[in-house]
């Protein structure tokens, strides 16, 4: 076996048992008791133990780059996090209809629950990202019609725009009105992750010409959609965008596409962007209640600071994780009869909704999380960790088929294959953060399916 490999995956080795032992340092200093630490302790000891094995049997080094940011998210979302929870549990939103008491007294029963499926998403997600990748034919000489395609984006941009603002149609937290059946569905989902994903194609394109006319005109399409999103109360586009831009970038530099100023320069934007990020929320409902956007900033500063809400409690409170599957087991959420449906259709999504807002409607839905529709769905832990099982590894291979059938023919380079890892991987959290409604995420896949079959209309082979 080559000996840099070796290393690789000894380093990792080393990281992940470095993890598990500040991990156990910073449990150690909560005020539980022994038998509490110990039972906790013991949970995230067999967690890690699981990934020595699997970073033994199939290195964390060869798995796909969409695996291993799907893995980072729920290590995130489900381990570190849940040390957040036990040192901030005031801060999480998600308990502000439940008893802390209750959180902290029943934290050692719930965790096996969650941490069970949790488990069984990093082995569907390891195994099937590490299966033996299809040769790509790096350098094919293809090309974009890149004025056309561009003019294609400012026009799909403006669309957007009307789309949102004139038609009311895909503004979150608002019932549309003057529905098309079909065409407003359709429409709806096609300026909003399939847009992205055509965006950043562009941007993609931009880069490996070394174009600084290009690249500028990318960065405002990108910024102009991200800014239709922001007046209309919506953050995952500014979230998605700066981490699909970190990334990127990082890999363009590395393939000596982009220079080392030009990844201070985006830093710099996003120490400016990102602080942002807070005052989303308080727009949206500002600007629900009728009043403009001038008023709405106003009144989301004066909330703001009231709070004292700071960006990372934003951040931390908006990723759908440990704390949305607590709520569903503490709640009267847990009372309701669900059946195995709830996880194709958003029955559960609209009573869990209901449960934390108070407000009904699916337009109104807030995501419990896949892991916690599983966990309401099972009867036992043997339950929890097959039905995960299934459903994930479903779930993961019919949306990245799908997500990758016609980029496959079309996107060959480096830089095009890197990236589109990532984008499926912003789509399958973007999965993991909803509750069921796998139906739902199925329909989206289908328009990011067709975004990219209009994507080959302005493909140039070179080679003709």
């Amino acid at each position: 076996m080559n000996e840099k490999f070796l290393v690789i995956r000894e380093r990792f080795n080393i990281l992940l048992f470095l993890g598990y032992l500040l991990f156990s340092i910073l449990i150690a200093n909560v005020p539980l008791g022994n038998e509490e630490l110990f039972l906790i302790l013991s949970y995230y000891t067999f967690f890690f133990f699981v990934l020595f094995i699997l970073n033994a049997v199939m290195p964390f080094k060869n798995m796909r780059l969409s695996g291993k940011i799907v893995i980072g998210y729920v290590f995130f979302a489900y381990v570190i996090k849940s040390l957040y929870v036990l040192f901030y549990t005031e801060n999480v939103k998600a308990f502000n209809q439940i008893s802390i008491d209750a959180v902290m007294s029943n934290y050692t029963l719930l965790l096996p629950k969650i941490l069970i499926p949790a488990l069984s998403l990093v082995i569907v997600i390891w195994i099937t990202s590490s299966i033996k990748k299809r040769a790509l034919y790096f350098g094919q000489n293809f090309d974009l019609k890149m004025n056309k395609f561009y003019l294609f984006i400012i026009t799909v941009l403006l669309g957007k725009f009307f789309i949102h603002n004139y038609l009311g149609w895909g503004v979150p937290g608002v019932e549309p009105k003057n529905v098309i059946p079909g065409i407003t569905g359709l429409l709806t989902f096609f300026v909003r992750f399939p847009l992205f994903c055509i965006v950043n194609v562009f941007f993609i394109f931009s880069i490996q010409k070394k174009s600084r006319l290009y690249c500028s005109l990318s960065f405002f399409a990108i910024s102009l959609y991200i800014l239709i999103d922001l007046l209309n109360g919506s953050k995952y586009s500014l979230i998605y965008e700066v981490f699909f831009l970190i990334f990127a970038l990082y890999y363009s530099f590395l393939l000596e596409l982009v220079r080392s100023k030009t990844i201070f320069i985006f830093i710099a934007i996003c120490i400016v962007i990102l602080p942002i990020y807070k005052y989303i929320n308080y727009i949206r409902f500002a600007t629900m209640e009728g009043v403009d956007i001038i008023t709405a900033i106003e009144v989301a500063t004066i909330n703001v600071d009231e709070k004292n809400i700071t960006f990372l409690d934003e951040f931390i409170n908006r990723i759908n994780g440990i704390e949305h599957s607590i709520y569903g087991l503490l709640s009267n959420v847990s009372n309701f009869n669900f059946d195995l449906t709830s996880l194709f259709t958003d029955q559960l999504a609209v009573i869990y909704t209901e449960s934390v807002t108070g407000i009904g409607g699916i337009v109104n839905s807030v995501g419990a999380s896949q892991i916690a529709v599983i966990i309401l769905n099972s009867n036992n832990y043997i339950d929890s960790f097959l039905l995960s099982l299934v459903y994930f590894s479903l779930s993961f291979i019919i949306l990245r088929k799908m997500f990758f059938y016609f980029t496959s023919k079309i996107l060959f380079t480096k830089l095009q294959s890197l990236c589109l890892e990532v984008m499926f991987s912003l789509f399958y959290i973007y999965f993991l953060f909803g509750t069921g409604n796998f139906i739902f995420f199925l329909k989206e896949m289908v328009v990011i399916t067709f975004s990219f079959f209009i994507l080959r209309l302005f493909i140039i082979n070179n080679e003709n």
